[in-house]
């Protein structure tokens, strides 16, 4: 890619006065020489470079590197010798290469993408590779002479972060004209997360690990290995090394040993400790701090005591007003010592897509290895030295024309970004006030004909001073005058209040994460007692019921003695409600009397329903005029879907015979049954014929062998169930279907085994297999439970099975037909051999 671009800035520059300022700036010459050996004749081949590649395999530091490259020299003899010109035969000789022409500006490529042959991919070097911020290239020039000036300082960085298949590339630049605005990155607030309850400091928040291995080394003195490290970091941060720091720092082991300069690691033993490591760093030449005690100030600070830490969070703790809920602050902050600024021409900025802002020197060395590495570096000469009057000046020795174009161009760029940034930073709120909301259930409920909420599009970049100033303009009257601003969301159940935006007026929005369609609550603050919330009630209110009116368990209703006359209204009211909730009114049908007319055989009671059934069917008699009905007479429930349900017993209560308002029941003849009895329904002969169903009532305890034998008299047949005499040895002519049980009425004698006498055996109807219960239907037919569709469905299987048969027959015809015919066989297969060699 940099040599694509060094194209295109020449292809451009063709036909300027700067057409050779690639060349002049980045064009330098690298020449391979062979020596030979017997006549010392010099063989060089001149290559012309504007980037040296090198290979980091093996090596630790760049000078090692360059010594590898241009330094030391290949010996070719044995099979690999050298044909000499002069000597006009294979020799001995060296190969080699050295730098015969260094370039202003120095750009060296750093191989860190490899390919592995035995797994087949590729893969990126990430072992630590150490390079200095100023680089001596005599060493490794031609012909360096004492008063050439090879000295280089390093000027920027591409860093690469990700894997062999992908990533994401940035740089660091050193501003040599101070033309950026530096800040120091120190000057940020550390924020020290503590337990309010203990004071103990907690690591949870502490994102990043040099940080954090060193106070927990610092404050647990036993600690000396990297297991038992391990165990403390998951203690005091409740997430392992591995999930929370390994997918961005790599393994523990490789990042103890990639810090050397802050830890003491020993991989064979496994042991960890802290390094004291000197004031001045041998790379960068900058300030460090120490852990020794003389200078532990960041470390101590880390782990104070407990006493000075708990002071700190009572004073920062929120103050409590009655009841108002108080915004919770911070646990206590500090600032990093200040270190001394860098000089202009010094600083250092990482350049990341659109987004610059200010390093420290010292974080170009945790580039040196990783997946977050170097792999460009770019070298200038310290003799290119810059006038004074370009230092601050980017508009030095720059024609107007461009610097009014330039200026231009940033007018509009700066209009463009103007319109996005209030684009991109316009919202919607929704503002909700407390003085349209009740507390009920522990959830926020609107109240019926508020206002629920208004609108307000703000900018995100607005402080919470804009944000009430806003909100007291479109809430005028329903804001009080002392009010906070809690975030809302509703839910299923209500909506709740969650934490506070307004305790710091110069908070900005998009500090806080207001953002689009964000709900806020605006209210004085104050936390009422359900209990003393006293709620007038409407004279429309009367009629509701107590869950309408979200009236719960333990509230408390006031009576004014002023409502006297309106109070016994309502409970006249609601005893009637109760009165007319604990009675129903049923609708009843003579079928006692055939002749009776049919207005007078309908008519309607009210009854209340922990009356009886026999109290009811009294109070149908009486209301038709009847006098004596056969058996008694009973009730039945006539359901609309259902049809005639099983007669209702006498001694039942309305509500347990599922009796409702508006049943319709049907008074008939016939004795009702008892708690101890059921009825049976059945069908006798051939169901697919007309006949009518047949009702039995027996015992819930008799057996199946009188049950049916009931159901055998019900229907008029004659024979007899289960007898053993001679006369009725024959089978008799109608089947009884019980359920899915099929029972054949036999008179066949009971086949005993010698010497075993079998008795009857005896099986309840509301036992296993049958379970019958009241009403169920039983059919007693001569045939099997066959319909018309059974029989066309049957017919239509048997005409498909021809079909089939007919048409297997015709295909073996044809068959034989072709006997003569033989078909051409397959050659077997052959298994294929094939021997792959290693062609490593």
């Amino acid at each position: 890619m940099n040599r694509i671009l060094f194209s295109a800035i020449e292809d451009s520059l063709i036909g300027t006065s700067g057409r050779g300022l690639i060349n002049r700036l980045y064009h330098g010459t690298i020449v391979n020489q062979i020596v030979c050996l017997v006549c010392g004749k010099v063989s060089e081949r001149e290559e012309n470079f504007l980037d040296l590649t090198l290979s980091i395999t093996g090596l630790d530091t760049l000078e090692n590197g360059l010594k590898s490259c241009y330094i030391e020299k290949e010996i070719m003899d044995g099979k690999n010798q050298y044909r000499c010109e002069r000597c006009n035969k294979l020799v001995d000789a060296t190969k080699g290469a050295r730098i015969r022409c260094l370039p202003e500006i120095l750009t060296i490529s750093l191989l860190r993408f490899s390919y592995d042959f035995v797994k087949g991919e590729r893969y990126k070097e990430t072992g630590k590779f150490v390079y200095p911020m100023t680089l001596n290239m005599a060493p490794y020039y031609e012909h360096a002479g004492p008063n050439d000036i090879n000295e280089y300082e390093l000027f920027s960085v591409v860093i690469h972060r990700g894997g062999a298949y992908g990533g994401h590339y940035h740089a660091y630049i050193k501003d040599i004209d101070g033309l950026g605005k530096w800040t120091h990155p120190d000057e940020e607030t550390i924020q020290i997360p503590t337990d309010p309850t203990t004071g103990e400091v907690d690591f949870i928040e502490c994102d990043c690990p040099v940080e954090l291995i060193q106070a927990i080394l610092h404050r647990h003195k036993d600690i000396q290995t990297v297991d038992k490290l391990c165990g403390e970091i998951t203690k005091q941060t409740g997430v392992s090394w591995n999930k929370r720091f390994k997918k961005q720092f790599g393994p523990i082991h490789k990042f103890l040993a990639k810090y050397d300069d802050k830890f003491i690691y020993d991989p064979s033993s496994n042991h960890i400790s802290l390094k004291d490591y000197g004031k001045s760093d041998s790379r960068g030449g900058k300030e460090t701090s120490t852990l020794t005690p003389e200078n532990s100030q960041e470390i101590s600070t880390l782990v104070s005591e407990k006493q000075a830490t708990q002071a700190n969070v009572n004073e920062n703790s929120p103050q409590k007003d009655g009841n108002k809920i108080g915004p919770q602050k911070d646990g206590p902050s500090r600032k990093r010592p200040p270190s001394p600024s860098p000089e202009i021409g010094q600083c250092w900025f990482d350049f990341n897509d659109s987004r610059v802002y200010p390093i420290r020197t010292k974080e170009i060395e945790w580039q040196y290895s990783g997946k977050e590495s170097a792999y460009m570096l770019f070298y200038r000469k310290k003799s290119l030295l810059r006038p004074e009057e370009a230092m601050g000046n980017p508009a030095y020795k720059m024609p107007d024309r461009i610097i009014s174009e330039v200026l231009e161009e940033n007018d509009e760029l700066h209009d463009k970004r103007m319109h996005y940034e209030i684009a991109v930073n316009l919202v919607t709120l929704q503002l909700h006030f407390g003085g349209s909301y009740q507390y009920y259930k522990g959830a926020l409920w609107p109240l019926p004909g508020k206002c629920i909420w208004i609108d307000l599009n703000v900018d995100r970049r607005n402080t919470i001073q804009d944000l009430k100033l806003h909100a007291m303009e479109v809430g005028s009257d329903l804001i009080c005058e002392d009010f906070v601003i809690h975030r809302m969301k509703e839910l299923p159940a209500g909506s709740h209040l969650y934490d506070c935006v307004s305790y710091d007026d110069e908070k900005m929005l998009k500090d806080l994460s207001i953002d689009e369609g964000t709900k806020l609550f605006i209210w004085n603050g104050t936390k009422y007692d359900e209990d003393r919330n006293v709620v007038s009630f409407r004279n429309e209110d009367f009629q509701k019921t107590l869950e309408e009116l979200k009236i719960k368990d333990g509230d408390k209703i006031i009576l004014d003695s002023s409502a006297t006359s309106q109070k016994t209204q309502i409970d006249k009211s609601l005893l009637e409600k109760s009165k007319m909730k604990s009675k129903i009114e049923v609708h009843i049908e003579n079928k006692c009397m055939e002749s009776c007319d049919k207005d007078r055989s309908r008519c309607k009671i009210e009854v209340e329903i922990n009356q009886t059934v026999g109290e009811l069917k009294v109070m149908a008699i009486s209301k038709f005029g009847l006098g004596d009905i056969d058996d008694g007479g009973r009730l039945r429930i006539e359901h609309d879907r259902l049809g005639l349900r099983p007669p209702l017993h006498d001694g039942s209560t309305i509500e347990t015979a599922a009796i409702t308002q508006g049943t319709n029941l049907i008074l008939e003849r016939g004795p009702a049954p008892n708690s101890n009895q059921i009825t049976l329904t059945f069908t006798p002969g051939d169901p697919r014929s007309d006949l009518p169903d047949k009702e039995i009532i027996v015992d819930r305890n008799i057996t199946v062998g009188v049950c049916l034998q009931c159901m055998i008299n019900k229907a008029g047949y004659n024979g007899l169930l289960g007898s053993e005499t001679k006369e009725t040895k024959s089978e008799l002519e109608y089947p009884v279907q019980l359920g899915e049980v099929e029972v054949s009425l036999l008179s066949k004698p009971v086949q005993q085994q010698k010497g075993k006498k079998k008795c009857g055996q005896k099986t309840s109807l509301r036992q296993a297999p049958y379970n019958i219960q009241d009403g169920d239907v039983i059919g007693v037919m001569k045939d099997d439970f066959g319909t018309i569709e059974d029989d066309l469905g049957q017919e239509e299987m048997k005409r498909q099975i021809e079909e089939i048969r007919k048409q297997r027959e015709e295909r073996r015809k044809m068959e034989a037909e072709f006997d003569g015919f033989q078909k051409k066989s397959r050659r077997p297969e052959v298994a294929l051999k094939i021997k792959v060699d290693d062609f490593r």
